[in-house]
C-alpha cells in the first residue's frame, strides 16, 4: 500500500469538503451525499433548501412546490 498516495488522496478529499462547504454546496459535515443532491436540485430548479434541513417530507422549495430529494452514491 502506497502511504504517500493515500496521504495525498485524503488531504485532497478533506480540502474538497472544506471548499464545498465554503461555496455553500454542503451546510454541515453530516450526510455528504444527500447534500450534494439537494444542492444540485436547488440549483437546477432555482429553489431554496430547507433552513433546518430536517423537514419530514421535503428538502427543496421551488416553482414545482416542495420537493423531496433522494441521493445515493455507488463507486
Amino acid at each position: 500500500m502506497n502511504t504517500k498516495k493515500l496521504k495525498v488522496a485524503f488531504e485532497d478529499y478533506f480540502k474538497a469538503l472544506k471548499e464545498l462547504n465554503a461555496l455553500g454546496v454542503t451546510k454541515n459535515k453530516k450526510d455528504f451525499t444527500s447534500q450534494l443532491g439537494e444542492w444540485l436540485v436547488e440549483t437546477l430548479y432555482d429553489g431554496k433548501r430547507s433552513e433546518n434541513g430536517i423537514e419530514k417530507y421535503w428538502d427543496i422549495e421551488c416553482y414545482l412546490g416542495k420537493v423531496q430529494v433522494k441521493t445515493h452514491a455507488k463507486v
